[in-house]
């Protein structure tokens, strides 16, 4: 399970939330296993969090990769670390239902889809799933353009005072970047002592859609965009990368755009 001793001393310790995930697929790496099956409460890996996307569907399968990304934006079924280690090694990954004889999801190196009875077919989707995270800040910093060590400074004052940003966006005249909100006194704090000017916006969340099939097809941000603003949420910045585009909103449209995006990428 989730508990382990110190290397040296021996003294018992845990490893925190998915150390029985990264256990089993330690261990599966070390003995060359053919496969590892996890058991959890939930049938396999979902579209969406079902407990805001009734419609939510069971992947049959999803690659290393995408479910690392859907598990660093929020998604809770099995802990990233466990996948890297298992991708590390090539060895399929199996996640099931304690309950039911469900055949679960394989997370594997090729990225799967839905067959019969619900789950996602290959090719119906470039898109294979919606992630979310909450009780986020966004930070808007103010840069001067004349000043081209501006961002460096910026970025290297925030990491020696141990703090953490995500959803970076880095011009000429300004950065933007979120962090989770028991950080946002401490960042203040930082950002006032080096003179740097910010706007604070409190109460946000992320949205994201992810898909290794979504590179390079064109129309994926329009869709995403449409979606948001058809529910007349406002999209305060975004961040992309090949498989994932994320949004940071008002966490109180959170979960109207988690629906929005799983409704319009057909999930």
């Amino acid at each position: 399970g989730f508990q382990g001793m110190t290397e040296n001393n021996y003294k018992f310790t845990t490893l925190g939330r998915g150390g029985s995930d990264t256990s089993a697929a330690a261990l599966g790496a070390a003995l060359k296993a053919d496969f590892v099956e996890i058991y959890t409460d939930v049938e396999g890996i979902m579209t969406a969090d079902p407990r805001i996307v009734k419609g939510a569907n069971i992947l049959n399968q999803i690659s290393y990769a995408e479910v690392c990304q859907m598990a660093h934006n929020g998604a809770k079924v099995i802990h990233p670390r466990a996948v890297e280690i298992a991708m590390g090694s090539n060895i399929p990954l199996y996640v099931k239902s304690t309950f039911s004889d469900a055949p679960g999801t394989l997370i594997t190196n090729e990225r799967g889809g839905r067959g019969n009875g619900g789950e996602i077919a290959i090719n119906e989707s470039c898109a294979s799933g919606v992630a979310n995270l909450s009780d986020l800040a966004q930070f808007r910093i103010e840069l001067n353009p004349t000043d081209i060590a501006a961002g460096r400074n910026l970025f290297e004052d925030l990491a020696d005072a141990g703090i953490s940003v995500g959803c970076l966006n880095l011009s000429e005249k300004e950065a933007m970047f979120a962090v989770f909100s028991p950080d946002v006194a401490h960042t203040c704090k930082v950002l006032d002592e080096t003179g740097f000017k910010y706007e604070l916006n409190e109460g946000c969340g992320k949205v994201s859609v992810v898909g290794s099939a979504m590179r390079g097809v064109p129309g994926i941000m329009a869709t995403f965009v449409a979606a948001l603003a058809g529910k007349n949420i406002a999209i305060l910045q975004t961040v992309d990368s090949d498989t994932t585009i994320s949004a940071i909103v008002k966490e109180e449209h959170m979960v109207e755009a988690v629906q929005a995006l799983h409704e319009a990428f057909k999930l």
